[in-house]
């Protein structure tokens, strides 16, 4: 017999000689009932606990799904900075305010990496227009190296934004690169 078999032995015996096995009886179905209790509350707690992990997995799960339609929208609307630089392709209007629409939605959707690496991509296309205007002012155009260096930069700051929108997807580990793709006529 084990010591704890013998500690519950002896303390069955104690108190049947102190209160009787009526007594006995009484306690036990006090204890039993006690557990009863403390079995049900602990019941209550698990099952809110479990409540509100449902809740928060559901709200996840909502905010998830509306990054995506954001970051869809977004992703599509940055293309007016892509053709931009290409004389026959020009962003319409409407392109540029449905840009304007998902970048305010991205603001409000999207987590802080995410409009970082945005703002990064904008200001690269601001550094580059005020550049090629510079050059313009100058009755010039700007040079091959300084225009493939910039190039360059708008590509990377691009690749940046993307890439983190991709980990905030659910693709936490993506080392995919993107590539940029030209047709030819």
């Amino acid at each position: 017999m084990s010591n704890q078999e013998v500690i519950i032995n002896e303390i069955i015996s104690r108190l049947t000689v102190t209160f009787g096995v009526g007594g006995f009886i009484i306690i036990v179905f006090i204890g039993w009932i006690i557990w009863l209790l403390i079995n049900q509350k602990v019941n209550r707690i698990e099952q809110t606990f479990i409540s509100e992990l449902e809740k928060n997995r559901a709200t996840e799960l909502d905010l998830l799904y509306r990054r995506r339609e954001v970051y869809s929208r977004l992703i599509k609307g940055m293309r007016v900075f892509l053709m931009k630089g290409k004389p026959d392709e020009k962003s319409t209007k409407e392109e540029k305010d449905e840009f304007l629409s998902a970048y305010d939605e991205a603001y409000i959707w999207a987590p802080d990496e995410v409009i970082v690496k945005l703002e990064e991509y904008i200001q690269a296309n601001r550094d580059y227009s005020k550049a090629k205007k510079t050059a313009s002012n100058r009755a010039n155009t700007m040079n091959p190296k300084e225009e493939l260096s910039f190039q360059r930069k708008l590509k990377e700051a691009h690749t940046q934004c993307l890439k983190k929108i991709r980990k905030d997807c659910g693709f936490k580990n993506t080392e995919v690169e993107y590539n940029f793709i030209g047709f030819v006529n």
